[in-house]
């Protein structure tokens, strides 16, 4: 089943002291997945910039330099000074690889369809709004009514459209694949 630490069984899915235990699943879509990653490795590229924003000129390429003191006793000794190559500095690399990580997670978010996908949702939510106002107006008679109470019902459509709070594709995609069978 698990290990017992602190009273609390540790499995699949179980926690340790209330906290989440890396590795326990959770539900995602492999499209979530990848955007989480881009999301992530955008960050990533951000904070090495602002790091490599934060260095010196000298320090963006330098040669760093190793100093050997030897010391023979009776106050003798030597000093041995060795430059090394030119090397640039590991935030400049650092941000290099996590633009290359953002890159290629950007790419596998295109050839997956990922962005497609999204504006396919934002359409079907759009017409779905649009049969339901479309409905309520029938329905209240307010299509033959006067362009007076048509304009004032559409500005109270419009304001309580902008008041929602819009769902996480996750909570409507199930709704949508439902309502169309898929």
């Amino acid at each position: 089943m698990g290990t017992r630490a602190a009273g609390v069984v540790i499995g699949a899915g179980m926690i340790l002291d209330g906290k989440p235990i890396m590795g326990s699943p959770i539900e995602v879509t492999p499209a979530e997945a990848l955007q989480h990653c881009v999301r992530i490795a955008a960050g990533e590229v951000a904070y090495c910039t602002l790091k490599v924003n934060q260095l010196t000129e000298k320090q963006v390429l330098s040669r760093p330099t190793k100093i050997t003191e030897e010391n023979y006793g009776n106050g003798r000794g030597s000093r041995k000074v060795e430059h090394g190559h030119l090397t640039v500095h590991v935030w400049v690399r650092e941000r290099q690889r996590c633009v290359d990580r953002l890159a290629r997670l950007a790419k596998m978010s295109l050839d997956a369809g990922v962005a497609e996908r999204e504006v396919a949702l934002q359409e079907r939510m759009a017409d779905v709004l649009v049969r339901f106002a479309t409905g309520l107006f029938e329905d209240l008679g307010i299509d033959r009514a006067s362009d007076k109470l048509q304009a004032r019902a559409r500005a109270a459509v419009e304001r309580q459209l902008l008041a929602l709070t819009i769902p996480d594709a996750a909570d409507v995609e199930p709704a949508i694949a439902q309502e169309t069978g898929a």
